[in-house]
């Protein structure tokens, strides 16, 4: 731990334990569900774009990091205030 994270420490967006903006445990929370193909829109293997969909000037694929609730959804929201950044401009 450096002299910066003892000042400004980071919190999980999750469960606010100190250490970072996404502790182990909320991590394992996020989890992916429901790849789909960014044409048909149906299930597909990784999200990739089904062989009979795919277009030359068309997506390869469709992937998430996970679903947008909880501690990913509190965490973007910091993001996009820039409530997370803010001690690292500091």
């Amino acid at each position: 731990m450096n002299l910066l994270d003892w000042i400004f420490p980071k919190f999980c967006a999750g469960c606010r334990s100190r250490g970072n903006y996404l502790c182990s445990g909320c991590l394992l929370l996020l989890g992916q569900k429901n790849l789909i193909c960014p044409v048909c829109w149906k299930a597909s293997l990784g999200g990739q774009t089904h062989s009979l969909c795919f277009r030359p000037l068309g997506l390869d694929g469709l992937w998430s990091f996970g679903a947008y609730q909880g501690a990913l959804k509190k965490l973007i929201q910091k993001l996009k205030t820039q409530e997370a950044t803010k001690q690292e401009t500091m």
